[in-house]
């Protein structure tokens, strides 16, 4: 309960603090992908981003959560809190995810002391070092708003995405897989198969993470003395959640893949994005810009997590007693966390890997170090009657380190400050200036603008519907966005420094992925602030 309360307070008492400026210094930006989308899921019944086109580019299980939420506010006529509600929500799912976390360590008698370190973790302490020298270098450029936390603490994951949803159903998994009547129950095998189904479903590339933990479930049932039935009832459970999703992507999208997801892999094909990248980090080729943290922190989350988990795989094996039932899950986890990384390296693409998307790949660590009880490490379970005093001492500690932790590398608040003065500077003068709304345009700010101005817009790759996907691999997206009624760009984040033609030109061709001669771009429309800007583009 302490750990728990040491995760959820600092954040409860920051969000409060000012429910509408607040949780932008904890969101991530792609949450607006999921708010646009949400608002139409409560507006029209249809998973679309521009209200008319279906999509399938999202995580199913918190895209439907986030549509409950945006049906919430609007019905309730809650007003402009919609990213307040999903980033709380985070913050509950993180909280839920390490109360289970400890009651799971609690059964297996690996509670100690050391888990109140687990807002912390380890992978962030051994990351910190990154952190220090990256955040200098941005402070040096001037850019506060670039001041990143330190990805891969509990609280990082409170960020409005699916992050928090995947590590809850990921504790879960966890604690039902190694309860003591899982291998001997088939209703215990359903539940188990039914947990790590939704925590595919809640962060897809976490099925590579979920496969291997169904695995190693049915392995103990089978050579641990389980029932088969159990094993059998958890894999039909797991296929019976999984299949109609995957089928329903076939039939109405042509692909088992959602859009967003076949937009940001090579996969077969090799892609030596993230190899180059490393070797340049080594090189020290950016040693001095801000953009270094960025990129180490992007490869660390591939790196770093497979090679402990690799460690801790030889260290099992190596050992002369027998894993305990959490033991193994861990192991066949940690092959996941493997696969996982290993996919990300060989075909993810660079430009379209989040900060928050390995929440298990980082986490892992930590439960590796607090599932091993090493002989000088022996405490009694903090659940003992009477906590001895040197017990109270150690806690007291961890969470004096823990808080100093959160406000000296999490909490900052002029993270994504450049956002929080759009929203209450930049959207008031363009509504002034437009009063009957923006016409159609194309976004290419992750959702950003189509959510605060509620102007009929299109995603320009990520929320493609099947039509809009198929028309920018062909290279015919603009012909189709003009039949479709949508002849203007708009972006805040990505929009263009310089307006000369030749420069605008450029700009079209990186945004709409096709040759830019036979397309004039214009400049319309560029707020006072400069910071928004309306381009209207048409044939030549």
């Amino acid at each position: 309960m302490t750990t728990t309360l040491l995760v959820v307070v600092p954040a409860l008492v920051d969000l409060l603090s000012s429910i509408r400026t607040a949780p932008f210094h904890w969101m991530a930006i792609d949450t607006y992908y999921y708010l646009t989308i949400g608002r139409n899921l409560a507006r029209t019944g249809r998973f679309s981003y521009d209200g008319e086109h279906p999509t399938n580019g999202f995580h199913p299980l918190w895209q439907a959560f986030i549509g409950v939420t945006e049906l919430v506010r609007e019905k309730a006529g809650l007003g402009d809190i919609g990213l307040f509600l999903a980033v709380m929500s985070s913050v509950i799912a993180v909280g839920g995810a390490t109360w289970l976390l400890g009651m799971t360590l609690l059964r297996a008698r690996r509670l100690t002391p050391t888990f109140v370190l687990l807002p912390v973790g380890v992978y962030p302490l051994l990351v910190l070092p990154l952190w220090n020298f990256g955040l200098g270098l941005i402070e040096k450029a001037g850019l506060p708003h670039w001041r990143l936390p330190v990805f891969g603490t509990p609280w990082s994951y409170m960020n409005g995405m699916e992050s928090g949803l995947c590590l809850l159903l990921f504790a879960l998994s966890l604690f039902l897989a190694t309860s003591r009547s899982a291998l001997h129950s088939t209703r215990a095998g359903a539940y188990v198969g039914a947990a790590l189904a939704a925590f595919t479903l809640a962060r897809l590339d976490h099925g590579l993470i979920a496969a291997p933990m169904l695995a190693g479930y049915c392995f103990s049932c089978l050579r641990r003395g389980g029932r088969r039935e159990a094993a059998g009832a958890a894999v039909l459970a797991f296929v019976a959640l999984l299949l109609p999703y995957l089928l329903i992507n076939r039939i109405h999208f042509g692909s088992l893949m959602p859009i967003s997801g076949a937009a940001k892999t090579t996969f077969p094909k090799w892609n030596p994005e993230h190899a180059h990248l490393i070797k340049v980090l080594f090189q020290g080729a950016l040693k001095n810009s801000p953009w270094w943290l960025p990129n180490a922190c992007r490869e660390a989350q591939i790196v770093l997590p497979p090679l402990l988990s690799l460690l801790y795989i030889l260290a099992c094996a190596f050992r002369r007693r027998r894993a305990t039932r959490l033991e193994v899950q861990l192991v066949f986890a940690a092959l996941g966390v493997i696969a996982l990384g290993a996919y990300n390296f060989c075909f993810g693409l660079y430009l379209h890997q989040g900060y928050w998307y390995f929440p298990v790949s980082t986490l892992l660590p930590t439960l590796f170090v607090l599932s091993f009880r090493l002989p000088r490490l022996r405490f009694p379970a903090l659940a003992a009657p009477r906590p001895s005093p040197g017990k109270v001492v150690a806690c007291a500690v961890a969470v004096a380190l823990g808080l100093a932790f959160f406000f000296k590398y999490h909490r900052h608040v002029a993270y994504n400050g450049d956002f929080l003065r759009f929203h209450q500077r930049t959207v008031p003068e363009v509504r002034k200036r437009y009063p009957n709304g923006l016409p159609k345009f194309i976004e290419v700010d992750d959702g950003v603008l189509s959510y605060w101005f509620d102007a009929p817009s299109q995603s320009f790759l990520l929320a493609l519907d099947r039509e809009g996907f198929t028309a920018r691999r062909e290279h015919r997206f603009l012909e189709l966005s003009f039949e479709r009624g949508f002849q203007h760009f708009a972006s805040f984040q990505y929009r263009p420094h310089d307006y000369r033609p030749s420069e605008l030109s450029a700009w079209l061709g990186r945004a709409a992925d096709q040759p830019p001669e036979r397309f004039l771009l214009e400049r319309e429309y560029v707020s006072p602030d400069g910071m928004f800007a309306l381009l209207r583009v048409r044939s030549r």
